[in-house]
């Protein structure tokens, strides 16, 4: 026993001191397989409450910038309480039942403290040492709602020969609702309207854009009680018209040739009307005339909007209100001429084989000045005769003259020759028998000769009788009124 008492104190201090390392060096040990750290989390904070400042007519004006804002939060801890920790595992926030508004500045700014909340699972493991930013600050501002006028706005106009009319819009203003601050940088309410493709009536349900006074959109910072209205837009088209001339009737008791000249003022006037309506209209029509030939001079005045009456097209504002026709009535003087056939051109392509004898002069009646009429000599005019398709017996043919300026043939003035059936006998005697040294002239003396055994002894008299029969006279004077290149009554 005694043995074994000595055996346990012998060396005692050693054995503690052995023990006292044994102790370090197994918390060295347990330090380097377990350390203890901190790392450094980003959570995004987090607005509570938020209804809280709205019922008391207040807004956060810069709730998008701190609005999950990242707070850096430092937690410390051993190696493995961290295992698992993530930042969902962390919140950030602030709560704005805390907030004073009696702690709100002069310039509608506040600082609250932002907490932390750890999860229950780690908050034994974790320690947060530190966060930053501590507080937050927020600015404030009274909400209030105004009344706006909503504008259109033809961004994008219509294309060529087409015009709009005045926009109209269901809804004439919107109640916007937002931060004073923001109603009152409000500059205008527009409905931006595209009318590039536009031929016909603009009918669409357009957004409204509220912008501010450094012409910004902000339709985001701000509540509208109706975001859309429907917009209407009127299009019109636009062409210009020919006006046409009007029949013009002159009435003369004397029966005499009455020149007339019509001019008028615009000859085009520019109408405007809807798509489908101005593609109806072509032209305008001025009203039939009816005057007397007592008169020289006559002005009518139309008015456009009259004359467009029922075709609901109206004109531009850039057509005159009033047509004016001019019309000058003038009587021509006539003189009868007689003109040598040598003085014709004649044109007989279509009678080959035959023979015409010609009158040795043409009677004409021309129209014109007195005065000119009275210095044309009838010896210095030149003409032309086109013969068609002759038929036996009498013929009337046309001709032309070449007359001075504003001198005019009677339309009724006619040539007339004579085509007999004997001339078709000789013909067709000369065609049968080319041999035939029968000559034209003397047959046509033999049927003198026939003529005047038939009817007298006298041979000149029966030659004056056949060439009678051949030429006939010139014409008489025309019983109608004349027209002219000019238009004559």
């Amino acid at each position: 026993m005694k043995a074994s008492k000595y055996s346990i104190t012998k060396n005692l201090g050693w054995k503690a001191l052995s023990l006292f390392v044994a102790i370090v060096l197994w918390f060295l040990a347990v330090g380097i397989e377990d350390p203890t750290t901190s790392i450094t989390f980003k959570v995004p904070l987090e607005i509570k409450n938020l209804n809280y400042i709205k019922t008391n007519n207040k807004v956060i004006l810069n709730y998008d910038d701190i609005n999950n804002e990242n707070i850096s939060v430092v937690a410390s801890g051993k190696t493995s309480d961290f295992k698992g920790v993530t930042e969902s595992n962390i919140k950030a926030y602030i709560d704005l039942k805390d907030l004073n508004f009696n702690d709100i500045d002069s310039n509608n700014n506040l600082s609250m403290k932002i907490n932390i909340d750890i999860n229950s699972l780690i908050e034994n493991r974790l320690k947060i040492l530190s966060l930053s930013p501590n507080y937050v600050n927020l600015t404030l501002d009274d909400v209030i709602t105004k009344e706006f006028p909503i504008k259109p706005n033809i961004y994008k106009s219509t294309q060529k020969s087409f015009l709009a009319g005045n926009p109209t819009l269901d809804q004439e203003k919107v109640k916007i609702t937002g931060a004073k601050s923001i109603i009152d940088s409000i500059d205008k309410v527009l409905v931006d309207i595209n009318l590039q493709n536009s031929s016909k009536k603009f009918n669409s349900n357009l957004n409204i854009i509220v912008y501010d006074k450094n012409k910004k959109n902000i339709t985001n910072l701000v509540k509208l009680d109706k975001k859309s209205v429907n917009v209407e837009v009127p299009i019109s088209k636009y062409i210009k018209i020919p006006v046409l001339e009007p029949k013009v009737t002159v009435t003369d008791s004397n029966n005499e040739s009455i020149k007339k000249k019509i001019t008028y003022k615009p000859n085009y006037i520019e109408v405007i009307g809807s798509y489908d309506d101005i593609n109806k209209i072509k032209n305008i029509q001025l009203p039939p005339i009816d005057i007397t030939s007592d008169l020289s001079e006559i002005n009518k005045i139309y008015n456009v909007r009259n004359l467009l009456e029922g075709t609901n097209v109206y004109p531009t504002n850039s057509t005159p209100a009033e047509i004016i026709v001019n019309i000058l009535i003038s009587k021509d003087s006539s003189k009868i001429i007689e003109i040598p056939i040598g003085n014709f051109n004649i044109n007989n392509s279509n009678n080959t084989n035959i023979d015409i004898q010609y009158p040795d002069f043409v009677k004409a009646r021309i129209l014109g000045n007195q005065q000119v009429l009275d210095s044309i000599k009838a010896s210095d005019i030149k003409g032309s005769i086109n013969i068609g398709k002759l038929k036996e017996g009498e013929n009337n043919i046309d001709f032309t003259l070449n007359l001075p300026e504003n001198v005019i043939l009677d339309k009724n003035s006619k040539v007339k020759i004579m085509l007999n059936s004997n001339n078709n006998k000789i013909n067709n005697e000369i065609n049968d028998n080319p041999n035939n040294d029968i000559n034209i002239d003397q047959n046509i003396n033999d049927n003198l000769n026939i003529n005047s055994n038939e009817n007298s002894n006298d041979p000149q008299q029966n030659s004056d009788k056949l060439m009678k029969s051949i030429i006939v006279d010139p014409i008489e004077k025309p019983k109608n009124n004349l027209n002219t290149t000019e238009d004559y009554d």
